[in-house]
């Protein structure tokens, strides 16, 4: 569950050291991509409170979704990745190939 945007600095960081933590997958390849996005936010940014946001969403989905999503791109077209987090699996998948 997403609750409202944190408005202050501390209640962000708290928000960024909990999207750490849950980044922590049994999958490695999951936590390889989540990990290396999550790391390049940063809770002093407030422009970067809604990537948190839908960070926090994604995470609570299960680890083999996440790996279809984020490993296996919807080349056949059968549109597995929902519209909302398309544009976000693919800013994870090109900062991961950045770093």
């Amino acid at each position: 569950m997403v609750e409202t945007m944190p408005d202050s600095l501390e209640q962000r960081q708290l928000q960024w050291k909990r999207l750490q933590l849950n980044c922590r997958r049994g999958n490695a390849e999951v936590e390889h991509l989540l990990s290396a996005y999550c790391r390049d936010l940063s809770p002093e940014v407030p422009s970067q409170v809604a990537e948190m946001e839908i960070l926090e969403t994604l995470l609570a989905e299960n680890d083999q979704t996440l790996f279809e999503w984020l490993v296996q791109p919807d080349s056949d077209g059968s549109g597995a990745t929902p519209d909302i987090f398309k544009p976000f699996i693919q800013a994870i998948r090109s900062r991961y190939l950045s770093a």
